[in-house]
């Protein structure tokens, strides 16, 4: 029976080409400043209401 640590090892071990972020989803209500500073990171940033996240996702 494999451990826990034994799982996330070999998860961790994995190669990650060809992988990215999930996009971060924030309200309506957020500013543009604060979305940039997310975006920073290199995530895809997107307001709830926004129709570009549909897109990421179809």
């Amino acid at each position: 029976m494999t451990t826990t640590k034994q799982r996330i090892k070999a998860l961790e071990m994995m190669p990650h080409r060809g992988l990215r972020l999930l996009p971060h989803v924030v309200d309506e209500h957020t500013t543009d400043a604060k979305i940039e500073r997310l975006r920073r990171n290199g995530r895809a940033v997107y307001r709830e209401n926004d129709p570009a996240l549909y897109d990421e996702f179809v």
